[in-house]
C-alpha cells in the first residue's frame, strides 16, 4: 500500500486490524499479512498537525489530512 502526501501521521486498518502506523515519506506499508481472499476493508486514518488547533487564527495554516492517489501494488 503506497500514500502519496500525508500531513502527519497515518494508521492504516485492513479488515478492522490495524496494519501500521506512517509518520515518514515514503508512506508505504505491506499489507500482505491483513488480506484475504474476497472482499476487503482497507481504512485510512489521518492525524492532522497539531500547529492548526493551537494557532486556529494563523494567517497561514499548516497542510492537514493527506493528498494524491493511494495505489496497491500486487505481486
Amino acid at each position: 500500500l503506497s500514500l502519496s502526501n500525508v500531513y502527519t501521521a497515518a494508521t492504516v486498518l485492513v479488515n478492522g486490524e490495524e496494519a501500521g502506523k506512517l509518520m515518514y515519506a515514503p508512506y508505504t506499508l505491506d499489507i500482505t499479512e491483513y488480506l484475504t481472499e474476497g472482499e476487503n476493508e482497507i481504512e485510512i486514518q489521518v492525524t492532522p498537525r497539531k500547529y492548526n488547533k493551537v494557532n486556529p487564527e494563523a494567517e497561514i495554516l499548516a497542510d492537514t489530512g493527506m493528498e494524491g492517489p493511494v495505489t496497491i501494488t500486487i505481486k
